[in-house]
């Protein structure tokens, strides 16, 4: 720290401005200002005088600085901040007496000096003024000070150290936090009430469980827990806030919900229902508190049972432990096979409906011998319904595919249609193939699969259109590549402009049944599938992604040195049956849809398309007349397929109605509906389709 000499004795005839100002004025009228940088008093400029006879007569600290070297002036108010460097600093350069704190503070003095004024509240400052360092905050304002010609030639500064408020809100906070979460952790229930509607305040982990884990916080006991009217409890909050005498309650039964839509389940409580006052002493809300004493009123029940011979009573124990175990093991099965099952089920029957239709219109475009027998193959696959297994163990057994050698953009322009139909207007595909690109050996209809997903996976990441691009290009990888594959691969990638994935999604998202869209959006197994096939094709699959930058979906494919097969489908070469029939396609799996309307349109009918019944309903209503509906019965939404036919019947009476479902208990719940169950075969669509359009029509004819 520097060490200040000390003052002499200075001129008695102090000029007038400083008369006054206590301790501080008395000093600056003796102090010797020779060695000052701001000299002798007589000498300094209205401005200052002005501003110094400010400062000596205000209780609050202040200071200036003033001149080129900032000599310091401040009054008595400010002096205890100095601690041990008060009163040396008086008059000496403002960077000599703060030095320890110059480089924090200088940009601020620079700002003032420059004419412009700040505020600062609660700024922190390691400061050397009792002969050590020190954590202190201060609130301060600086505001320039002008000379006689309006030049900035100093600064002022009004100042108060915050130090011991800041350190105890710190406390107050950190105890705060502290007790919020001893509160929250409390083993008992915990829970505070206020008013006399008793809306929730505060409820800790244990008060959470009991109930269900609903949302409780800003909502009355009434509206928050409405399964516990007329259980008496209520009216017991009322008393306790009425009266002001609180209540205990010993293992008393409250009926609670503890999952949504679960049935009501008895828990046992011991409990207090205390009133929280407010300052005036008047009844401001209940505090809660108690514990779940369910498993002990249980035991103790089991206990009031077993009255046998000790022997009886643990051959009883035991038989009952083995049952529960094997009751718990049968639910637990159970629970995970449904699980599987009704997560699995709906993309499972779309899958297979997809592959169905496209394997329907493959054998509409084509007459080469060689590609029909593969054909049906796929067609009894389908039927068997066991495409989709195969598909997950493809994973593993090779022989689930049937691959051949293909010509990629051969192949990805011959699914031009069904690309685009996967996408929408708003979203531009590109297409980039090098030059000799080599051929690779996949199984084709599991290929294309690949490439709608990702191009449905890429639809849906871009919510507000983008560009989607296909490109193929020729890769020789040495030893050693990061990929762990050496050799000649084509290099397919599928690129986005979307939302990209951050990392911890990228990491998963090969995983069969790992994915972040909404139930009902999307099994999961879209780019698990992707990855199975690179697999199979003896390469692999990588993801290259940025949140907010777009996604990269990476194939690697083995080069095959077998020459396709020629094309030989011809458009048009199956000439298909003029329909004049307009059918509105209710379907919420874009994939499927488009492989449907795909087929409805090539033999003539008009086909619209809606993803959801309240789409359907909208069109429905609007004017668009309709010869047929053809709609899912399973649809995310409020409406089932099943309630859009009525309604569609009551806007338009002569509308004929196809329903259509893999779900066994959908269809028998549409019994007085035509339903086509799913997944069902291109040929079998149409001819329901048109035997109710036939019906339709022999029904308007008798009308």
């Amino acid at each position: 720290m520097t060490d200040f000499p000390a003052q002499a004795a200075g001129p008695v005839d102090a000029p007038s401005f400083l008369s006054g100002g206590g301790e501080m004025g008395a000093r600056m009228r003796s102090h010797d200002w020779s060695r000052s940088p701001l000299g002798d008093p007589h000498g300094w400029p209205p401005s200052l005088r002005s501003v110094v006879s400010l400062m000596l007569s205000s209780k609050f600290p202040m200071f200036i600085a003033w001149g080129p070297q900032l000599g310091f002036l401040y009054n008595d108010a400010y002096a205890p901040i100095f601690g041990v460097k008060h009163p040396h600093a008086l008059g000496r350069p403002f960077a000599e007496i703060w030095s320890e704190i110059w480089g924090d503070i200088r940009p601020l003095v620079d700002r003032a000096l420059a004419g412009e004024a700040s505020y600062h509240e609660d700024l922190p400052l390691i400061m050397l003024r009792k002969g050590f360092e020190e954590q202190t905050y201060f609130t301060f304002s600086y505001s320039p000070v002008r000379d006689d010609a309006g030049h900035v030639a100093g600064l002022f500064c009004a100042c108060t150290e915050t130090t011991r408020k800041v350190v105890a809100e710190r406390h107050l906070a950190a105890e705060s936090d502290r007790l919020r979460e001893l509160f929250r952790q409390a083993p008992g229930f915990m829970a505070v009430l206020r008013g006399p509607d008793h809306v929730f305040d505060l409820a800790n982990e244990a008060y959470l469980e009991l109930v269900g884990r609903r949302d409780l916080i800003g909502r009355p006991v009434r509206e928050a827990l409405p399964e516990v009217e007329g259980q008496g409890f209520f009216e017991l909050l009322d008393r306790v806030y009425t009266t002001g005498e609180p209540f205990v309650g010993e293992g008393l039964m409250v009926k609670v919900r503890r999952a949504p839509a679960a049935a009501l389940e008895d828990r046992f409580i011991t409990f207090v229902y205390q009133p929280v006052r407010d300052a005036d002493g008047a009844v401001a809300g209940v505090f809660a508190e108690g514990y779940d004493v369910t498993e002990a009123k249980r035991a103790e029940a089991e206990l009031r049972r077993l009255n046998q011979t000790l022997e009886q009573r643990v051959n009883e124990r035991t038989a009952e432990r083995e049952a529960a175990l094997a009751q718990l093991a049968h639910v637990q099965k159970m629970e995970t096979v449904g699980q599987l099952t009704g997560g699995v089920a709906h993309d499972f029957n779309n899958l297979l409906q997809a592959m169905g239709g496209a394997l329907a219109m493959i054998q509409r475009r084509t007459r080469e011998p060689s590609v029909q027998p593969f054909i049906e193959a796929g067609q009894q696959a389908v039927d068997r319904g066991t495409k989709l297994v195969r598909q997950l163990m493809g994973f593993a057994r090779q022989e689930s595919l049937q691959p051949e050698a293909i010509d990629i953009p051969r192949r990805i322009a011959n699914m031009a249609e069904l690309l685009d139909r996967a996408l929408r207007a708003d979203i531009r595909l590109v297409t980039r193939f090098a030059d000799g690109l080599w051929p690779i050996e996949v199984d084709p209809t599991q290929f294309e699969l690949a490439l709608i997903n990702l191009a449905v996976n890429a639809r849906d990441a871009m919510p507000t259109g983008g560009t989607l691009v296909v490109e193929a290009a020729n890769v020789h990888l040495p030893e050693g590549h990061a990929s762990g594959l050496a050799g000649d691969y084509v290099r397919l990638s599928v690129t986005d402009t979307g939302l990209g994935m951050p990392p911890e999604v990228a990491e998963h998202a090969f995983e069969p049944f790992y994915t972040t869209k909404e139930v009902g959006k999307g099994s999961g197994l879209g780019l698990a599938q992707v990855y199975g096939l690179s697999r199979q094709a003896g390469g692999t699959a990588m993801i290259d992604s940025t949140p907010g930058r777009g996604t990269s979906i990476v194939m690697l494919l083995r080069r095959c040195d077998r020459v396709p097969a020629p094309d030989t489908s011809v458009a048009g070469a199956v000439p298909a049956v003029r329909r004049q029939a307009a059918v509105l396609l209710v379907e919420d799996d874009r994939v499927v849809a488009t492989t449907v309307a795909a087929a409805l349109e090539e033999v003539g009918y008009t086909v619209p398309w809606v993803g959801t019944a309240d789409e359907a309903l909208s069109r429905l209503a609007g004017g668009e007349q309709f010869d047929l509906l053809f709609s899912d019965i399973v649809m995310p939404g409020r409406l089932s397929g099943i309630d859009l036919a009525r309604a569609a019947r009551r806007l338009q009476p002569s509308i004929a109605v196809v329903l259509t479902s893999g779900y066994s208990e959908q269809l028998a719940q549409a019994e007085r509906e035509t339903v086509l169950r799913k997944p069902y075969r291109i040929e079998d669509l149409v001819r329901t389709l048109d035997e109710a359009l036939a019906r339709r029509a022999d029904q308007q004819q008798d009308d």
